[in-house]
Protein backbone atom coordinates (compact mmCIF):
# COMPACT_ATOMS: atom_id res chain seq x y z
CA UNK A 1 0.00 0.00 0.00
CA UNK A 2 1.02 3.44 -0.54
CA UNK A 3 -0.23 5.15 2.58
CA UNK A 4 2.02 4.23 6.22
CA UNK A 5 -0.34 1.42 8.20
CA UNK A 6 -0.33 0.19 11.62
CA UNK A 7 -0.60 -3.88 11.60
CA UNK A 8 -2.84 -5.90 14.15
CA UNK A 9 -3.73 -9.10 14.93
CA UNK A 10 -6.21 -11.07 14.13
CA UNK A 11 -7.43 -11.41 17.63
CA UNK A 12 -7.71 -7.51 17.97
CA UNK A 13 -9.20 -7.04 14.66
CA UNK A 14 -12.02 -9.55 15.34
CA UNK A 15 -12.19 -7.78 18.81
CA UNK A 16 -12.68 -4.31 17.33
CA UNK A 17 -14.84 -4.74 14.69
CA UNK A 18 -17.31 -6.44 17.32
CA UNK A 19 -16.85 -3.49 19.48
CA UNK A 20 -15.90 -5.54 22.52
CA UNK A 21 -12.64 -3.48 23.43
CA UNK A 22 -14.15 -2.63 26.58
CA UNK A 23 -12.81 0.72 26.64
CA UNK A 24 -14.94 4.04 27.76
CA UNK A 25 -16.00 5.52 24.14
CA UNK A 26 -13.90 8.43 25.13
CA UNK A 27 -10.86 6.68 24.99
CA UNK A 28 -8.94 8.22 21.31
CA UNK A 29 -6.61 4.71 21.13
CA UNK A 30 -9.76 2.57 21.88
CA UNK A 31 -11.13 4.67 17.93
CA UNK A 32 -7.46 3.92 16.97
CA UNK A 33 -7.97 0.38 17.21
CA UNK A 34 -10.84 0.11 15.81
CA UNK A 35 -10.17 2.14 12.82
CA UNK A 36 -6.61 0.36 12.15
CA UNK A 37 -8.70 -3.26 12.23
CA UNK A 38 -11.65 -1.61 9.83
CA UNK A 39 -8.48 -0.37 7.42
CA UNK A 40 -7.05 -3.73 7.60
CA UNK A 41 -10.10 -5.78 6.60
CA UNK A 42 -10.37 -2.85 3.74
CA UNK A 43 -13.36 -0.83 5.40
CA UNK A 44 -12.22 2.55 4.67
CA UNK A 45 -15.40 4.49 5.31
CA UNK A 46 -15.28 2.78 9.13
CA UNK A 47 -11.62 2.96 9.73
CA UNK A 48 -12.21 6.87 8.28
CA UNK A 49 -15.06 7.37 10.95
CA UNK A 50 -13.43 6.02 13.50
CA UNK A 51 -9.37 7.88 13.01
CA UNK A 52 -12.13 11.06 12.96
CA UNK A 53 -13.17 10.56 16.38
CA UNK A 54 -9.86 9.76 17.66
CA UNK A 55 -8.31 12.98 17.06
CA UNK A 56 -11.78 14.52 17.63
CA UNK A 57 -10.95 13.56 21.48
CA UNK A 58 -6.84 13.68 20.92
CA UNK A 59 -6.30 16.59 18.26
CA UNK A 60 -2.58 15.72 18.74
CA UNK A 61 -2.80 12.36 18.14
CA UNK A 62 -0.69 11.71 14.77
CA UNK A 63 -1.77 8.28 14.25
CA UNK A 64 -5.13 8.97 13.78
CA UNK A 65 -3.81 11.64 10.88
CA UNK A 66 -1.55 9.07 9.74
CA UNK A 67 -4.00 6.39 9.46
CA UNK A 68 -6.96 8.64 8.14
CA UNK A 69 -4.74 9.48 5.50
CA UNK A 70 -3.41 5.79 4.40
CA UNK A 71 -7.47 5.08 4.58
CA UNK A 72 -8.37 8.26 2.42
CA UNK A 73 -5.24 7.24 -0.22
CA UNK A 74 -6.71 3.82 -0.73
CA UNK A 75 -10.05 5.57 -1.49
CA UNK A 76 -8.34 7.66 -3.92
CA UNK A 77 -9.18 10.86 -1.94
CA UNK A 78 -5.69 11.88 -2.72
CA UNK A 79 -6.19 15.64 -1.49
CA UNK A 80 -7.54 14.92 1.88
CA UNK A 81 -4.96 12.48 2.35
CA UNK A 82 -2.33 15.23 1.64
CA UNK A 83 -4.01 17.63 3.86
CA UNK A 84 -4.09 14.42 6.49
CA UNK A 85 -0.25 13.97 6.05
CA UNK A 86 0.55 17.51 5.88
CA UNK A 87 -1.75 17.65 9.54
CA UNK A 88 0.66 14.79 10.78
CA UNK A 89 4.03 16.97 9.60
CA UNK A 90 2.88 19.71 11.75
CA UNK A 91 2.38 17.60 14.73
CA UNK A 92 6.00 15.84 13.90
CA UNK A 93 8.53 17.39 11.16
CA UNK A 94 10.70 14.36 12.38
CA UNK A 95 7.91 11.77 11.56
CA UNK A 96 9.38 9.90 8.14
CA UNK A 97 5.54 8.07 7.55
CA UNK A 98 4.19 11.60 7.30
CA UNK A 99 6.44 12.40 4.20
CA UNK A 100 6.19 9.28 2.72
CA UNK A 101 2.43 9.41 2.43
CA UNK A 102 2.31 13.16 1.71
CA UNK A 103 4.71 12.30 -1.08
CA UNK A 104 3.08 9.49 -1.85
CA UNK A 105 -0.49 11.64 -2.07
CA UNK A 106 0.47 14.53 -3.95
CA UNK A 107 2.52 12.62 -6.80
CA UNK A 108 -1.33 11.35 -7.42
CA UNK A 109 -2.70 14.71 -8.15
CA UNK A 110 0.95 15.43 -10.43
CA UNK A 111 2.58 17.97 -8.32
CA UNK A 112 5.56 16.45 -8.66
CA UNK A 113 8.51 18.47 -7.19
CA UNK A 114 6.41 18.78 -4.12
CA UNK A 115 6.46 14.81 -4.29
CA UNK A 116 10.26 14.82 -4.79
CA UNK A 117 10.78 17.44 -1.98
CA UNK A 118 8.56 15.27 0.31
CA UNK A 119 10.24 11.67 -0.77
CA UNK A 120 13.25 13.31 -0.31
CA UNK A 121 12.75 14.64 3.52
CA UNK A 122 11.52 11.08 4.30
CA UNK A 123 14.83 8.91 2.90
CA UNK A 124 16.80 11.36 5.26
CA UNK A 125 14.37 10.52 7.97
CA UNK A 126 14.05 6.72 7.42
CA UNK A 127 16.21 5.68 4.67
CA UNK A 128 14.91 2.24 2.83
CA UNK A 129 13.89 0.96 -0.43
CA UNK A 130 10.57 1.80 -0.44
CA UNK A 131 11.45 5.46 -0.42
CA UNK A 132 14.00 5.40 -3.16
CA UNK A 133 11.53 3.49 -5.17
CA UNK A 134 8.64 6.25 -4.78
CA UNK A 135 10.83 9.00 -5.77
CA UNK A 136 12.24 7.01 -8.58
CA UNK A 137 8.60 6.62 -9.79
CA UNK A 138 8.63 10.75 -9.97
CA UNK A 139 11.21 11.04 -11.26
CA UNK A 140 10.19 8.14 -14.54
CA UNK A 141 7.06 11.11 -14.57
CA UNK A 142 8.94 13.74 -14.92
CA UNK A 143 11.09 11.54 -17.59
CA UNK A 144 14.36 12.15 -15.38
CA UNK A 145 15.67 9.36 -16.40
CA UNK A 146 19.04 9.02 -14.87
CA UNK A 147 17.55 9.91 -11.41
CA UNK A 148 14.99 7.65 -11.39
CA UNK A 149 17.89 4.85 -11.93
CA UNK A 150 19.64 6.12 -9.74
CA UNK A 151 17.25 5.95 -6.80
CA UNK A 152 16.14 2.53 -8.39
CA UNK A 153 20.06 1.55 -7.58
CA UNK A 154 19.62 2.41 -4.06
CA UNK A 155 16.63 0.55 -3.73
CA UNK A 156 18.35 -2.34 -5.33
CA UNK A 157 21.45 -1.74 -3.12
CA UNK A 158 19.38 -1.97 -0.01
CA UNK A 159 16.70 -4.50 -1.34
CA UNK A 160 18.69 -6.95 -3.58
CA UNK A 161 15.96 -9.20 -2.98
CA UNK A 162 12.55 -7.42 -3.53
CA UNK A 163 11.05 -8.18 -7.59
CA UNK A 164 9.77 -4.84 -6.97
CA UNK A 165 12.94 -2.89 -7.36
CA UNK A 166 14.10 -4.77 -10.73
CA UNK A 167 10.74 -4.21 -12.13
CA UNK A 168 10.62 -0.77 -11.35
CA UNK A 169 14.91 0.20 -12.72
CA UNK A 170 13.50 -2.01 -15.44
CA UNK A 171 10.43 0.28 -16.42
CA UNK A 172 13.08 2.56 -16.18
CA UNK A 173 15.14 1.37 -18.84
CA UNK A 174 11.92 0.22 -21.08
CA UNK A 175 11.35 3.90 -21.62
CA UNK A 176 14.87 4.98 -21.94
CA UNK A 177 14.80 2.61 -25.38
CA UNK A 178 17.53 0.54 -23.63
CA UNK A 179 16.15 -2.81 -24.57
CA UNK A 180 18.95 -5.03 -23.16
CA UNK A 181 18.99 -3.66 -19.75
CA UNK A 182 15.49 -3.63 -19.57
CA UNK A 183 15.02 -7.57 -19.93
CA UNK A 184 18.08 -8.30 -17.39
CA UNK A 185 15.89 -6.71 -14.38
CA UNK A 186 12.82 -7.88 -15.91
CA UNK A 187 14.30 -11.57 -16.17
CA UNK A 188 15.58 -11.14 -12.54
CA UNK A 189 12.07 -10.01 -11.23
CA UNK A 190 11.28 -13.92 -12.44
CA UNK A 191 14.16 -14.92 -11.01
CA UNK A 192 12.74 -13.64 -7.27
CA UNK A 193 9.20 -14.50 -8.00
CA UNK A 194 8.64 -17.27 -10.75
CA UNK A 195 5.24 -17.53 -9.32
CA UNK A 196 3.93 -13.73 -10.15
CA UNK A 197 2.94 -12.78 -13.66
CA UNK A 198 3.90 -9.23 -14.92
CA UNK A 199 8.19 -10.35 -14.98
CA UNK A 200 6.62 -12.35 -17.93
CA UNK A 201 4.45 -9.75 -19.15
CA UNK A 202 7.20 -7.10 -19.51
CA UNK A 203 9.73 -9.87 -20.72
CA UNK A 204 7.13 -10.47 -23.49
CA UNK A 205 6.38 -6.52 -24.46
CA UNK A 206 10.41 -6.57 -24.50
CA UNK A 207 10.48 -9.11 -26.36
CA UNK A 208 7.70 -7.31 -29.11
CA UNK A 209 10.02 -4.18 -29.10
CA UNK A 210 12.89 -6.01 -30.24
CA UNK A 211 10.82 -7.34 -33.17
CA UNK A 212 11.04 -11.45 -31.43
CA UNK A 213 7.69 -12.30 -31.55
CA UNK A 214 7.52 -15.71 -31.13
CA UNK A 215 9.49 -14.95 -28.08
CA UNK A 216 7.06 -12.57 -26.96
CA UNK A 217 4.23 -15.14 -27.38
CA UNK A 218 5.82 -16.84 -25.54
CA UNK A 219 6.13 -14.76 -22.25
CA UNK A 220 2.62 -13.94 -22.97
CA UNK A 221 1.38 -17.53 -22.65
CA UNK A 222 3.33 -17.83 -19.28
CA UNK A 223 1.97 -15.01 -17.90
CA UNK A 224 -1.78 -16.08 -19.11
CA UNK A 225 -0.65 -19.32 -17.41
CA UNK A 226 -0.32 -17.53 -13.99
CA UNK A 227 -2.94 -14.64 -14.08
CA UNK A 228 -5.52 -15.53 -16.76
CA UNK A 229 -7.85 -12.29 -15.51
CA UNK A 230 -5.05 -10.07 -15.86
CA UNK A 231 -5.16 -8.29 -19.61
CA UNK A 232 -2.60 -7.11 -20.40
CA UNK A 233 -1.11 -10.13 -21.20
CA UNK A 234 -4.14 -10.65 -23.78
CA UNK A 235 -3.37 -7.37 -25.55
CA UNK A 236 0.49 -7.72 -25.47
CA UNK A 237 0.12 -11.58 -26.91
CA UNK A 238 -2.72 -9.95 -29.38
CA UNK A 239 0.03 -7.47 -30.79
CA UNK A 240 2.10 -10.20 -31.16
CA UNK A 241 0.00 -12.48 -33.14
CA UNK A 242 -1.29 -9.74 -35.59
CA UNK A 243 2.61 -9.00 -36.25
CA UNK A 244 3.12 -12.96 -36.82
CA UNK A 245 0.14 -12.58 -39.49
CA UNK A 246 -2.38 -14.18 -37.11
CA UNK A 247 -5.57 -11.86 -37.36
CA UNK A 248 -7.98 -14.63 -35.47
CA UNK A 249 -5.34 -15.60 -32.74
CA UNK A 250 -4.97 -11.44 -32.06
CA UNK A 251 -9.05 -10.87 -32.33
CA UNK A 252 -9.59 -13.59 -29.85
CA UNK A 253 -6.73 -12.19 -27.40
CA UNK A 254 -8.52 -8.64 -27.56
CA UNK A 255 -11.77 -10.08 -27.36
CA UNK A 256 -10.85 -11.60 -24.04
CA UNK A 257 -8.65 -8.62 -22.95
CA UNK A 258 -12.19 -6.50 -23.44
CA UNK A 259 -13.91 -8.79 -21.67
CA UNK A 260 -11.82 -8.51 -18.56
CA UNK A 261 -11.45 -4.83 -18.46
CA UNK A 262 -8.77 -2.53 -17.41
CA UNK A 263 -7.86 -4.59 -14.36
Amino acid sequence: MFGPHRQVTSALLAAALLGICGCSPQDPAAHLRKADAFLQAKQYKEAIDEYTLAFQIDPTLIEAYLGRGDARHRTLCFEDAASDFTKAVELDNSNGDAYLGRGNAVMFLGEYDQGIADYTEAIRLRPDSVTHRYRGHVWLRKDEYEKALADYDEAIRLSPDEPDNYHSRGMAWKEKGVLDRAMADFSEVIRLAPEMSYGYTMCGLVWFEKKEYDKAVAEFDRAITLAPQRPAAYKGRADAYEALGEPDKAAADRQEAARLGSG
